[in-house]
């Protein structure tokens, strides 16, 4: 069970300039020796009819990597293509803007070599962002009830896209990547996952990291949030009248609605420094709370707890200048979005 190969998946759509990056911190990955991985790593570039430097970058590992190209489908389709080319064991899909850390493979292999009854692994997924400056992290963490990771997978989405292996034969019976889905397919795939009866498992400190920047998926709160619903719904039915079904779908619902409702107040009270952001940001929480008068409940409790961080905020500029308000605000943003887990107060990643 010790040399699976790990197919990387690459969807590239006008991403060029971190594409780099990426295709560098994989192809660097070594085992928990040093050597190299005994299965190997193929990497695969799927350029998604990008206009930029995609290309170009990609032509400069030669070799090293598989790149092929297809009109513009999709991240979704891009990455059922990359499926189709993919000749390990084990598969990983991994965005042109995100990256690995050093161990990252040998974490999961080794993981793999213990727990070979799963099908799908999942490590830390750290969100910086286009500096590579640390915000919070998603940290791995076991499914809870053990055994039942349908359930589990319907209220919350336990993986980031970049922090998964999966084996190949796994998605390939799920039916891959649904393409009617652009925002939260990741975790539509997860739920197909887990309704097979995969059994899934954390693998702390196999570090992935999540680039947050204008042109991110998860920058299109509105996106995001209506798909989700979609999400619960299309899977909310597998089990007729299920209790654990119908508290699954409550806390599912609950959860995509505060991090898409704290991810757009973050934004639209200036966080982020991009006046297309807030505007996006306003509109999805006017259009949301309209659609939804539960949320306007949600957005005033987030601005009462948000006065007392500006009076904070102040007293910290005189202090310790503008470095010290923007470490609280990313501390606290990382509380709100995920308070289950632990935010490290100082980081900065490098890949």
């Amino acid at each position: 069970m010790g040399c699976e190969m790990i197919s990387a998946v690459v969807p590239c759509f006008n991403q060029g300039r971190y594409l780099g990056e990426v295709v560098e911190s994989l192809l660097g990955q070594r085992g928990v020796d040093g050597e190299r991985l005994r299965g190997g790593v193929e990497v695969i570039v799927v350029n998604d009819g990008s206009t930029d430097e995609t290309r170009e970058v990609a032509a400069r590992f030669g070799g090293r990597i598989r790149y092929v190209e297809q009109e513009n489908g999709g991240v979704c389709a891009a990455r059922n293509r990359g499926l189709t080319e993919a000749r390990g064991e084990l598969v990983h899909f991994i965005d042109a803007d995100d990256y690995v850390g050093a161990g990252f493979y040998a974490r999961i292999l080794r993981a793999v070599r213990e727990r070979p009854e799963a099908g799908f692994w999942y490590g830390d997924c750290h969100i910086v962002d286009e500096q590579k400056r640390f915000g919070w992290t998603w940290r791995a963490e076991e499914m809870a009830p053990p055994g039942d990771a349908f359930h589990a997978c319907l209220a919350r989405d336990y993986a980031g896209t970049c922090a998964a292996v999966i084996r190949r034969e796994v998605v390939e019976r799920a039916g891959g990547w649904d393409r009617a889905y652009r925002g939260a397919e990741d975790w539509e795939l997860w739920i197909r996952i887990a309704l097979m009866g995969t059994k899934f498992m954390a693998v702390p400190g196999a570090d992935s990291f999540y680039r947050r920047h204008e042109d991110s998926t998860t920058g299109d709160f509105e996106r995001m949030y209506f798909d989700g619903l979609r999400v619960i719904r299309a899977h909310s039915g597998h089990h007729g009248r299920c209790a654990k079904c119908a508290e699954a779908v409550r806390v599912g619902r609950r959860e995509m609605r505060r991090v898409c409702v704290e991810r757009s107040y973050w934004q639209s009270m200036g966080r982020e420094k991009r006046a297309s952001g807030m505007r996006g940001a306003l509109g999805f929480l006017a259009r949301t709370c309209w659609r939804e008068p539960a949320l306007v409940g949600e957005v005033l409790r987030r601005a009462r707890r948000d006065l007392g961080a500006l009076t904070w905020g102040q007293d910290a500029r005189r202090d310790s200048g503008r470095g010290a308000v923007r470490a609280h605000g990313m501390m606290a943003l990382g509380r709100e979005l995920n308070p289950n887990h632990r935010v490290t107060e100082t980081q900065r990643h490098s890949g």
